[in-house]
């Protein structure tokens, strides 16, 4: 029988970071007893790896993977190099089936003002009737 929950047992040091992060996700990771949190598979994916070290996850051990781990995937170990905060390395046209083809650049929704991302056009029209009113 195939699940959707990994078994997670956060090392007694990571307990309440573990804990911290499980109950700001949405909708919130249970425990199933004292120490073990049950996590869909979809926040595991995205789960902290300094949470994850040392834990045992569906009973095994976690082990964080190295760049040693992807030497048979060149193109996946340089993405491995990225650093946070700083554009993701190109990848490599090989990485992509023969037959794809681009995305198109995403639409100017006209959300963007000062370099600013807003999340509603109702957000950026207050925006710009405070900030640049020489504009309204």
């Amino acid at each position: 029988m195939v699940t959707d929950i990994i078994r997670v047992q956060p090392a007694p040091e990571q307990r309440q970071a573990f804990a911290r992060w499980a109950v700001r996700q949405t909708p919130k990771i249970r425990t199933v007893d004292p120490t073990t949190f049950a996590v869909p598979a979809h926040l595991f994916a995205i789960a902290p790896e300094a949470i994850l070290t040392g834990a045992q996850v569906d009973g095994h051990p976690y082990i964080t993977p190295t760049l040693e781990d992807f030497e048979d995937f060149p193109e996946l170990a340089e993405a491995l190099k990225a650093v946070p905060g700083e554009p993701l390395p190109d990848v490599p046209a090989s990485a992509y089936p023969p037959d794809s083809v681009p995305l198109d650049p995403p639409p100017d929704d006209g959300l963007d003002c000062c370099g600013r991302t807003f999340k509603s056009p109702r957000a950026v029209a207050a925006h710009r009737r405070h900030v640049h009113p020489e504009e309204s």
